[in-house]
């Protein structure tokens, strides 16, 4: 235990990041005291070239996702990759997106007196323009 905070300390001190692209992903079995392990091998693509970064497979990361890899520059101490994180903002404009699509028909309904809904209001020519054209 002791090991793994001593390295994650260098990388916290010494420790350069860079954001990586996920380029690929190739899943693949591990086996560990009798039991199979399905695990997904990203490839990146940094700045500093190409890389690979393991997970379990619940934790894979779609193609075309970055991740921040933090490295020692020295290479005493592997990298620490850090995926991205659940994207609240983009779900949420998901959300309002389909929210903005349905509300007005919605509102439209619920204002209706018999619940049907309300076709739409035409346009009135304006006064003094009827049995005119309008050229």
């Amino acid at each position: 235990m002791l090991a793994v905070h001593v390295m994650h300390q260098a990388i916290a001190d010494r420790g350069v990041t860079e954001t990586c692209i996920v380029v690929g992903a190739e899943e693949y079995v591990v086996e560990s005291d009798g039991q199979e392990y399905n695990h997904v091998d990203h490839r990146l693509d940094c700045p500093t070239g190409l890389h690979h970064y393991d997970t379990a497979e619940k934790d894979r990361v779609a193609v075309d996702d970055t991740i921040q890899r933090t490295y020692d520059p020295t290479s005493r101490v592997e990298a620490e990759y850090d995926p991205p994180q659940d994207r609240p903002l983009v779900r949420g404009l998901a959300w309002a997106a389909g929210l903005a699509c349905i509300a007005p028909r919605t509102l439209r309904t619920i204002a209706s007196p018999d619940g049907q809904t309300v076709p739409e209001l035409r346009r009135r020519a304006p006064p003094g323009a009827r049995g005119r054209s309008l050229r």
